[in-house]
């Protein structure tokens, strides 16, 4: 991502794919694991 940036797992939705407008960027691996670790505690995963 061009700028610093977060992401809130408190109140999370699906939306469909083709309402996907622009690709805004990606996660590096230890991030994208701290998000599922989130996530796992947010529905009881853990």
């Amino acid at each position: 991502m061009k700028g610093e940036s977060c992401a809130n797992l408190t109140n999370l939705f699906t939306v469909r794919q083709d309402d996907l407008r622009q690709w805004v960027g990606a996660l590096d691996d230890e991030k994208l694991d701290e998000v599922c670790q989130a996530l796992a505690i947010a529905v009881g995963c853990e």
